[in-house]
């Protein structure tokens, strides 16, 4: 599943632990710039296999991953920050460690600087189960030492799924002390195979009916969910399922209270003659939600999506719009959203070999971008298992496994502007070239033009976990640092009881953007926007919204951006 489509950035209360003054989001000191080093997250023994990670919101990382350090199968989970640092045990804080094994972790951030983590687990059975852990702003765990059984009913539950739900423990602000819950969907073996969901809050209780809610009564199997917040406390899902004698798209928008809004059968999303499979899912601008799909009508496998409404209409042709139907095969379509109200997609092409292709779908349904793609890396050999996330200007960074050398996989990383302009070296900016295979990325950014790749290394001879910032200071090329002056934010006094005055310099005549953001990542107060002469500048923020309502007590996040671009940006804090 897409690691790239987190809605809204959550911002750890880590944050209020970072300097006085704002540093510099271009300068990542501790990230090596020689693609043969990059960063370890784990290089214990045994096997680490990731399926997830996420933005921390403040320019890091979290990742969770299958551990055999131990001779079974365990998950631990680490915290990167935005310099490579790792916050938490080297090695990483150990999540589940019970009898059997436990393995496909997914995650995604509390909203106060912890996580929520999902797996599957065989501690009960020969059979899976699903269950679920909290590990707070230090990693320490939450639900007990082995987390909290979300499914433990009869036969195999698999593969996990997981959003934020949205909502704190008990109604007030999110804080270290009111964090967050989460929506979990699974591919359930009870009877038939289904698609059931639970939601569970941050004190690791059930919400909804025991042993989950099933998304679909329709007897037809349905499997490889996916699952993508609704931006109310609810969730979109969307899965596979058997269709006759092929396979057609199915979905549920399951509220926040357990409402199946797409009736109790779920909504065939599509149904065209042959085969459509592995969809994944990304909220549009407004209620609803866009779907991408691989598709088997033609002669071969194409791109398709379709967008529904908050009930459930379709916005775009029945038939769905492709978003590749060139010749030759195009497959497992990666996605994010384009902050714009449409959707960003990377997949492998086959058109003239095995090639990293990309195409920016309006909300409209229009493409964004030349007709059947941009070609992201159409480098000698193959290229493939693209990941995706928005850069938050309506363009892209990927990652992939690149095989251009012969026959090792390194890890190449490209970004695609709004326009579908690539702006990094031509076929992508080499992020690990280590002996070894290097395969399997996730990227994550917090909607910035900087973010992590993080991926399975076998430099070692094992399988271990690697990351590395992209791009690489060294070979920034067009996303150069800004001139000095445009990069320090100063904030006086942080931590403050009240009025905070933010100062900075432009070395230029130059549109300003600074603004405040919560730790949710919500915009709450835009201090200055519009054009300014160049030279110094301060603005000062009395502690409330654009609203003129006091804001709580916390974590904030102060953002400029220049000219449309991140010049600077980093943590304060306010208290009473």
């Amino acid at each position: 599943m897409s690691l790239a489509r987190a809605t809204a950035a959550l911002i750890g209360a880590a944050l209020v632990l970072l300097a006085l003054a704002l540093a510099p989001r271009a300068v990542f000191a501790a990230w090596p710039t020689d693609p043969s080093v990059n960063v370890v997250v784990s290089a214990a023994a045994g096997i680490q296999a990731f399926r997830g990670a996420c933005t921390d919101g403040a320019g890091g990382m979290f990742i969770a991953w299958g551990d055999t350090r131990t001779g079974s199968g365990d998950i631990y989970a680490q915290h990167m920050d935005a310099q490579g640092a790792a916050l938490w045990t080297p090695g990483g804080k150990l999540v589940c460690g019970a009898t059997g094994d436990q393995d496909q972790p997914v995650l995604v951030p509390d909203g106060t600087g912890g996580i929520l983590v999902a797996w599957r687990d065989f501690r009960n059975s020969v059979t899976g189960d699903i269950y679920a852990q909290r590990m707070d702003a230090a990693g320490t765990r939450k639900w007990g030492l082995n987390g909290v059984p979300v499914c433990s009913t009869a036969g195999e539950q698999a593969f996990p799924v997981i959003v934020s739900d949205m909502r704190t423990r008990v109604p007030g602000p999110l804080g270290p002390a009111n964090p967050y819950g989460a929506i979990i969907a699974w591919e359930d073996w009870r009877d038939d195979i289904s698609i059931h969901a639970q939601r569970v809050n941050a004190d690791g209780e059930m919400l909804w009916l025991a042993d989950g809610l099933s998304l679909s009564l329709d007897p037809a199997p349905q499997f490889d969910p996916d699952l993508v917040s609704d931006g109310s406390g609810g969730a979109f899902a969307v899965w596979s399922q058997q269709g006759g004698d092929s396979y057609e798209v199915g979905g549920q928008h399951v509220e926040n209270g357990g409402t199946l809004v797409w009736g109790v059968n779920g909504r065939i999303v599509n149904s065209a003659p042959g085969a459509q499979v592995h969809p994944v899912a990304v909220r549009d601008s407004s209620d609803g939600v866009i779907v991408v799909w691989e598709d088997h009508r033609g002669a071969d496998s194409d791109i398709y999506a379709q967008r529904l409404s908050y009930f459930g209409s379709t916005r775009w042709p029945l038939a769905g719009v492709p978003i590749c139907a060139m010749a030759g095969d195009q497959w497992q379509p990666m996605i994010a959203s384009d902050g714009a109200g449409g959707v960003l997609t990377a997949w492998t092409d086959q058109r003239a070999g095995d090639d990293i292709y990309a195409q920016r779908t309006l909300g409209s349904g229009a493409p964004a971008w030349t007709v059947g793609g941009v070609g992201v890396c159409t480098a000698a050999n193959v290229q493939q298992f693209p990941s995706i996330v928005g850069d938050g200007h309506q363009g892209a960074m990927l990652a992939w496994e690149d095989y251009r050398p012969g026959t090792v996989a390194d890890i190449y990383s490209q970004r695609i502007d709004g326009t579908g302009t690539p702006r990094w070296t031509p076929n992508g900016e080499v992020v690990s070239n280590a002996v070894g295979n290097q395969y399997g990325t996730a990227i994550v950014a917090d909607g910035d033009t900087l973010g992590i790749v993080v991926w399975t290394d076998q430099r070692a001879g094992g399988n271990d976990l690697y990351a590395q910032s992209v791009p690489f200071v060294i070979t920034l090329g067009v996303e150069s640092a800004p001139p000095p002056g445009r990069t320090r934010i100063a904030a006086a006094p942080n931590p403050s009881f009240g009025p905070v005055t933010l100062s900075f310099a432009l070395a230029a005549p130059a549109d300003v953007d600074l603004a405040v953001y919560d730790a949710a990542g919500r915009r709450v107060r835009t201090l200055l926007r519009g054009a300014r002469a160049g030279g110094e500048h301060a603005a000062r923020w009395d502690a409330r919204d654009d609203d003129g309502r006091a804001c709580s007590p916390g974590a904030y996040w102060v953002r400029l951006r220049v000219d449309g671009e991140t010049a600077g940006s980093g943590a304060l804090t306010l208290r009473r």
